[in-house]
């Protein structure tokens, strides 16, 4: 709560977009909810804390009116991307883009990926994660950036986001993608990943896995 009334009296204007903007979505989206037993009982069994709902987070991006707000992934979903991207974990580089506290990099670091990369543009929910890593023992990167700003690295990758950001950050964050990654998404507004050329393979409710055309 301090944190949300200090980024409204730092940045009123963009603050109060966001509010309306999260009010117009509960048609969509829902009223948010509040901690489910699931992510209690995934922190307790973890020793971390990735559970709650952040509506407003501490940012110096220009991009903060288009962010999401944060609310873990359940653990179904991250595990359930992670067994149908249908690549090889030990060649494969797991990026979560909009990391927060850092369940989906916990969760990939039980499969061998080669690399774990977290991207979070508040520095906030990136120490969190750095600490639930820590904690968790899993070797990682989380880099506190806008995804805007992020370059992919070339070769393999599963690009797991649950939901970070609207449209007008998503088609750019898109344009970077690699066409040898694979996307795991979670979230609605999926139209725009094929108008993007990214194709379905796999489904499972809100989730999807995307492949670059076929």
């Amino acid at each position: 709560m301090a944190e949300m009334l200090g980024q409204l009296i730092l940045h009123p204007l963009s603050s109060m977009r966001l509010v309306l903007r999260r009010i117009k979505e509960i048609p969509q989206k829902g009223l948010p909810r509040f901690s489910s037993r699931d992510e209690e009982t995934f922190d307790s069994r973890y020793d971390v804390e990735t559970s709650g709902m952040v509506r407003i987070v501490s940012t110096a991006s220009p991009n903060a009116a288009h962010g999401n707000r944060y609310e873990a992934c359940s653990e179904e979903i991250i595990r359930w991307s992670i067994e149908h991207c249908a690549s090889p974990a030990a060649s494969t580089v797991f990026i979560d883009i909009g990391c927060g506290k850092g369940k989906a990099m916990i969760i990939a670091a039980e499969y061998g990926f080669s690399r774990i990369i977290g991207i979070e543009y508040s520095e906030s929910l990136a120490k969190a994660a750095i600490r639930n890593l820590e904690t968790s023992r899993v070797e990682s990167q989380v880099l506190i950036e806008d995804a805007v700003a992020y370059r992919f690295p070339p070769g393999q990758s599963l690009v797991f986001m649950y939901n970070p950001f609207d449209q007008h950050v998503f088609r750019q964050v898109l344009r970077h993608i690699p066409s040898s990654a694979r996307i795991a998404y979670c979230g609605p507004g999926q139209v725009t990943l094929t108008d993007c050329g990214w194709t379905p393979v796999a489904k499972k409710g809100a989730a999807a896995i995307y492949v670059r055309g076929f």
